[in-house]
């Protein structure tokens, strides 16, 4: 019975001397990465069947096409949707600029009619100012013109008297 590494050395020999017979079928299947790979088996104990690790191989490869087609489809969703995600964007951008624009008019509106208001104001309360002055003093003459009658009155009632 032949040890593990007698099988590994055998088969290196048997690659090379296949190699040096120069471009052949059997050279290329007896590169040097698949005598370490046959190598490797060996000393794990595994499998060197080499129809079931081309099959193997095949499925994975397949699977992995298929799950780089399913990205690509997947990535071309996505970018969809972050096209339709940016011009959402962009019309709730512009939307909400115009709302802006709207406010901000009628905010310069309201301080335009706040400022005329507040002139009226002060208009109204100098009018009420004078009003009130002249209410003072009409009452301040209604208060001399009515001592004057009192007196007049009173002299008066003194030469009807005397």
């Amino acid at each position: 019975m032949t040890t593990k590494e007698q099988e590994i050395d055998r088969l290196s020999k048997y690659a090379a001397r296949i190699r040096k017979e120069g471009d052949t079928y059997l050279a290329s299947l007896f590169t040097e990465d698949m005598v370490s790979w046959v190598a490797a088996q060996i000393r794990l104990d595994m499998n060197v069947d080499l129809y079931e690790y081309v099959n193997a191989y095949h499925r994975a490869t397949d699977k992995t096409r298929e799950a780089e087609y399913a990205i690509k489809e997947l990535q071309h969703a996505l970018e969809a949707k972050e096209t339709k995600a940016e011009r959402i964007a962009a019309m709730r951008i512009a939307q909400l600029e115009k709302e802006t624009a709207n406010l901000t008019c009628s905010r310069d509106s309201a301080a335009r009619i706040a400022s005329s208001h507040a002139k009226k104001i002060d208009e109204m309360r100098a009018l009420w100012s004078t009003a009130l002055e002249a209410q003072h003093a009409a009452e301040e003459s209604l208060r001399t013109q009515e001592i004057e009658n009192r007196n007049l009155k009173a002299h008066l009632y003194d030469l009807m008297t005397k």
